[in-house]
Parts: C-alpha cells; sequence; structure tokens
C-alpha cells in the first residue's frame, strides 16, 4: 500500500505538499501507487496536495494510481479543498487517479460506505428538481457533486443553487401552454437539516419531506427527519407572485398556482426567530382580482420544541397573515405533538401552535381547511389578553375575544364559514390566559381549541379533548402584581 508515501494523519499530524514535488514511475501491488493516506477516526484532516506537485507514469494493481485515501467519511475528507493541482489539465489523466474507501459502518453513516471509490466523481457538478440535504457531518456536505442520495448537500442554501429547472418568472409564464410541463422541485432531508432563510418559491410544485427508509437503510420506518429554524428561516406561501409583491410593470401577470408538501418532517420551534412562525401563509384582500390558487398540505409530520428551555418558546408552527383568503387551502393530515414526558411539553409564549385569521366577508370553497387524523399532546400555552388584536378589517365587537392553546381561528365579519374537523385527540393541552383587572372586553378560553367566528357550521367528528385545561391569571398594575389569581376552569 503507497507505492511512494505510506502516511498516518492523525489529529497531531499534518501533511502538507506545497513545494514541486515530483512522484515518478511509483507502483503499488494494491492501492496508491504514488500516495496511499490513512486519516484515523480522531483524524482533522489537515492536509494539502500543493498545485506544483508532478504526478506521472504511477501504476497501483487495484485503484488509486497516484494518491488513494483510507478514511471514516468521504464528506469529511472534502477532498475538493485539499487537492489544488490542476486535475483537469489536458496532461492529466484522471482514469483511475485517485480512490478512496470508507471504514465507518453503514450506521455510522447512516448510508452504505464507499469502498474503492473513485473520488473524481466528486468534481462532477450536480444539477437536478429532486435534491437530498442533510447537516449530519457524515453525510452531508457542500462540494459541486452534492445533492444526490448518498451525497447530500448540508445546506439548502447551497442546494438551492443546484436547482436543474429554473422557477417560473413573468416572461415565461405568458408562454405557458396545456402542454408545458410543470416546474416540481423536490427537497428531501436525510436526519436534519436547519433552513436559515425563508424558504419561497416560484415552481408549480415544491416539495420538503424527510428521507424514507426506503432511500436510507439506517432510517427507521415512519423516521421523522428535523427541520430547525435559524432566526429568519421561514417556509412562505403566497398567493402574490414576487414580482406583485415587488410591484413592478409586471404586476398584474399572476403566478402559476401553487401546491406546497411538506411530509415526514419534525419541525422544532427554536426559541425566538424574527417571523414567530415556522410556516407563513400570505394573502393579499380578494377584492384586487389578481393572485393565485395555493395548496398547502402538511402531511405525516411531528411538531416539538428545542430541549432544555425552561421558560419555553416565542416562536408557533403556522399562521395566516394578515388571513387567509378565498384562494388558499391548508390541510393539516396526521400532525402530531406527542412528548414522552410532561417535561418535554412544548410550552408557548403568547401564541397558539396554529393561529389562522380569515379575510372579512368571505366564503371559502368547501374543504378549504382541514384537520383530519391529528394528535396533540403536552402543548402548553401562556397568552396576555391584551396582545390578542383584531383581524384587520374586522368590525369591532363582532365576536369575542381569545384563544386555544393548540388552534385559534378568528373571522368576526364571515358570511358563511363551514369546518369539518375529524378524527383529532387533544390530550394533556393547556391556556393560561394573563388578563388584566381593568379589562372590559368578553374573552373566550379554550384549552385545547379557540375558535371566534359569526355564521359557522362546525363539525367535530370522532374528536376528542382529554384533561384540557384552562387557567387565567389576574394582572393587576403591577407586573408582581400577576397570578394573584389562578383557576382552572
Amino acid at each position: 500500500e503507497g507505492g511512494g508515501i505510506y502516511g498516518e494523519i492523525d489529529n497531531a499530524n499534518r501533511f502538507i505538499i506545497t513545494s514541486s514535488n515530483q512522484f515518478i514511475s511509483c507502483n503499488s501491488k494494491e492501492r496508491g501507487g504514488a500516495m496511499y493516506l490513512n486519516f484515523p477516526n480522531n483524524s482533522t484532516y489537515n492536509f494539502i496536495v500543493g498545485s506544483l506537485i508532478l504526478f506521472k507514469e504511477n501504476t497501483a494493481n487495484e485503484c488509486g494510481r497516484d494518491i488513494f485515501f483510507l478514511c471514516s467519511s468521504l464528506n469529511f475528507l472534502d477532498v475538493s479543498h485539499h487537492l489544488l493541482f490542476d486535475l483537469f489539465s489536458p496532461f492529466y489523466d484522471l482514469d483511475n487517479a485517485f480512490y478512496g474507501t470508507e471504514y465507518w459502518t453503514q450506521t455510522e453513516l447512516s448510508r452504505e460506505p464507499e469502498v474503492d471509490y473513485d473520488l473524481i466523481q466528486r468534481y462532477s457538478s450536480y444539477f437536478a428538481d429532486t435534491l437530498y440535504i442533510s447537516n449530519l457531518g457524515q453525510i452531508g456536505s457542500d462540494e459541486v457533486s452534492c445533492g444526490k442520495l448518498g451525497i447530500a448537500c448540508s445546506s439548502f442554501t447551497y442546494a438551492r443553487d443546484k436547482v436543474l429547472t429554473p422557477e417560473w418568472r413573468p416572461q415565461t409564464i405568458q408562454n405557458i401552454t396545456d402542454n408545458t410541463p410543470k416546474v416540481i422541485h423536490t427537497y428531501v432531508v436525510v436526519g436534519q437539516m436547519k433552513l436559515l432563510e425563508p424558504l419561497t418559491s416560484e415552481a408549480d410544485e415544491v416539495i420538503l419531506r424527510g428521507a424514507t427508509h426506503d432511500e436510507v437503510d439506517s432510517l427507521s420506518v415512519g423516521y421523522h427527519s428535523k427541520v430547525q429554524f435559524g432566526n429568519k428561516g421561514q417556509i412562505i406561501c403566497q398567493d402574490l407572485a414576487k414580482w406583485q409583491e415587488e410591484e413592478n410593470e409586471f404586476s398584474d401577470v399572476n403566478g402559476v398556482d401553487q401546491k406546497f408538501t411538506l411530509e415526514f418532517l419534525d419541525f422544532v420551534l427554536p426559541e425566538q426567530m424574527e417571523g414567530k412562525s415556522l410556516i407563513l401563509v400570505e394573502s393579499s384582500p380578494s377584492n384586487l382580482n389578481r393572485g393565485r390558487e395555493v395548496e398547502l398540505l402538511i402531511q405525516n409530520c411531528k411538531v416539538s420544541q428545542e430541549p432544555n428551555l425552561i421558560n419555553g418558546v416565542h416562536s408557533i408552527l403556522f399562521k395566516s397573515e394578515p388571513f387567509l383568503s378565498i384562494r388558499e387551502k391548508i390541510i393539516f393530515d396526521n400532525v402530531m405533538s406527542d412528548p414522552d414526558l410532561p417535561d418535554e411539553r412544548i410550552q408557548l409564549n403568547n401564541g397558539s401552535l396554529i393561529e389562522i385569521n380569515y379575510e372579512p366577508d368571505m366564503i371559502p370553497k368547501e374543504n378549504h381547511l382541514q384537520f383530519k387524523n391529528c394528535f396533540f399532546k403536552y402543548i402548553k400555552s401562556t397568552i396576555s389578553a391584551w396582545n390578542i388584536r383584531e383581524t384587520p378589517g374586522e368590525q369591532p365587537n363582532q365576536v369575542p375575544f381569545g384563544a386555544g392553546s393548540v388552534l385559534t381561528i378568528r373571522n368576526a365579519n364571515s358570511k358563511y364559514l363551514h369546518l369539518h374537523f375529524m378524527d383529532c385527540t387533544f390530550e394533556c393541552c393547556e391556556l393560561n390566559m394573563q388578563v388584566k383587572i381593568t379589562e372590559q372586553k368578553q374573552l373566550g378560553i379554550g384549552g385545547a381549541l379557540g375558535i371566534y367566528v359569526s355564521n359557522i357550521q362546525l363539525v367535530l367528528e370522532h374528536f376528542r379533548f382529554v384533561d384540557c385545561g384552562v387557567y387565567i391569571g389576574l394582572a393587576g398594575d403591577k407586573a408582581e402584581g400577576r397570578y394573584q389569581t389562578k383557576q382552572k376552569l
């Protein structure tokens, strides 16, 4: 192994070749004709093969004519940032040039380990409309070849630049015919990813889902990949296209009708975030006579909060802003919060897990809002009554102010609203409402649900409420006067 050099590079060593070294006619009976570099488990991968090196007429009977790497993970190795010589020079032969083998197991890598792998593949640019993402170090790495199954990108930002089919623009939308194929972008999360920027799109369909057991053997059947959120991270669905939001010369050109699908994910609520909600649906007034149809399907997903947050979170799962219009359809199907222990509960501050305001005077389409097969357990929300606001355009004093810990729906001026929810369970959910002793408004307080609507037909089919409760805390003029009275209803 290693006809010219055999090197073992652990965390105390580094291997750097920056001068004009030459490896000529070196031979290995197995791997690594010129070099065989072994990186033990504790290695920091501190190595550089510089631009002045020369490989010529080396041979290896098995693979890796010039260099062979033995390492725990090729993602840690990151060859494109350590081999600085010109691989694509017309004078350099890429055939059998440098290879590598991973010694970590399938369990450690969350995929099959690579054996005698041609590392030239790591220099081939990859573009596709289905891209794999993981910020687990042994799985994901931002490099030119990432995005495919087995070589995931580590960041969503990097992966988006590798989409093959571009999103719609106002100029291209005007050329759509019945035969024009849809633009469908799919992002697959392998184990975990973190969203650091808003996810918006002008594609026909956007799918963000967790990888399945069929794709990654190390993932159990039914596994939910985690989606974490940075301060500016948010999933945003809009009925107006980007150019309509910008009020430019294409403002009259509607974006394509859209469908967002979120599936097999565990949404992790952060302590703080700029946009407050992980998922935001933005709507414009229906009387503007512009905008597209938007469908959002949240299916087979979980929601949890970051661990070890004693005071809970100031973020929520879903919010409509400023309201839902007749153009949006929202489906929650098999969404759950199911912590093992009460101490792992979701603890919300001044918000319901799901907050939906409806556009005034709207008559929604059938099944515009669906909750089915959902299970919510151990969700507690503390809300100050003075922070509850009316929906823009709402006539005052039409319906009570209020909230529920899991779901709050508000529409004071609806002409007719039909809601049909089925097969859902709420267990050990709790709302703690802080109320000033000078409060004059009528308040509604729901341990799990708070629905404040006029002209509604509400059907709850196979709904169960188990040990849910509400508390009222009276607050005086001074902060220390809060919680003088607390009563379970």
